[in-house]
């Protein structure tokens, strides 16, 4: 069991592997045409549609999957983008914060997780909580097919059918006029 501060991070930030994806730039991700022949040796014009998945992603693929055809082909990607975005985890332990922090990368969705105990916030103002976080996280998935997009999915899915479940909680629908 580790004992310093530093030390208590390390095994936390090891705990989850992190896919990696070098960017190709925006010009490798727009769509392109090739030549392909079949088997009738007919010479088809296609579409190449790059989509950069993790060896560790690839095997996640569920085949029962109802958007598995878009997520294979990439038909849901978000627009092509030219900005980035840095990826922050931070960790309060020992009465320090330890915090990674990447130089800032291109993605799919943006997540954003934080942990606070409940005993030190339940009698707080929303807007003092930040003080008493034990963890926040700010990391993008790279794909539908991302192992991480997947878990954050399940985590999703879990807390919609916990709260769901508890008696007489209140549904609401609002239009949003953005």
């Amino acid at each position: 069991m580790p004992t310093t501060g530093i030390a208590i991070f390390q095994e936390y930030a090891s705990k989850e592997e992190v896919p990696v994806v070098a960017s190709k730039g925006v010009s490798s991700l727009l769509p392109t045409t090739e030549t392909t022949t079949c088997m009738s040796s007919t010479t088809v014009p296609t579409t190449v549609i790059p989509v950069d998945v993790s060896e560790s992603a690839k095997s996640a693929v569920n085949a029962d999957s109802p958007d598995l055809i878009e997520d294979l082909f990439g038909l849901q990607n978000a627009p092509v983008s030219t900005g980035s975005i840095s990826q922050c985890i931070s960790r309060q332990a020992n009465g320090k914060q330890y915090t990674l922090k990447s130089p800032g990368e291109c993605g799919l969705n943006v997540v954003k997780l934080e942990i606070y105990p409940f005993a030190k916030i339940s009698g707080l103002d929303k807007k003092n909580w930040w003080k008493h976080a034990e963890t926040k996280m700010l990391f993008l998935t790279i794909s539908n097919v991302d192992p991480v997009q997947m878990e954050v999915n399940k985590i999703q899915n879990m807390a919609l059918k916990q709260v769901s479940k508890i008696k007489d909680v209140q549904k609401e629908v609002k239009e949003i006029n953005y």
